[in-house]
């Protein structure tokens, strides 16, 4: 019973260590840095978890996986919706809002490819 009872704990440990994995390995993959597009050079606002307001006029987010990973969205839970300037993007995880928060004008770049 006890090696049973380590067994599935190691292989939960394990299923969760890929999961936490899968999202951090393939972050910026495939991605090309720009320069800001704004008229003053600063970099897009980003807003994360935007209300409905801020959300009214802005440009949807159509495709099937993180802007910053990668991943699937819906694989890690409900996607993390964030506004970069008036274009909606989404993230698998809270673990990708650092990275897109850091350059939002590379990620933005992104959603237009």
């Amino acid at each position: 019973m006890k090696n049973k009872n380590r067994t599935i704990i190691a292989i939960t440990l394990l299923g969760l260590g890929l999961l936490i994995q899968g999202c951090s390995e393939k972050k910026g993959e495939g991605v090309v840095a720009v320069e800001p597009s704004s008229a003053t050079g600063s970099a897009p606002t980003v807003v994360v978890s935007p209300s409905e307001e801020q959300l009214a006029g802005t440009k949807a987010y159509t495709a099937e996986t993180c802007v910053v990973s990668g991943e699937e969205l819906g694989g890690m839970g409900e996607p993390v919706v964030a506004l970069i300037g008036d274009q909606q993007v989404k993230l698998c995880c809270d673990h990708c809002v650092p990275d897109l928060k850091k350059n939002p004008a590379k990620f933005l770049t992104k959603v237009g490819e």
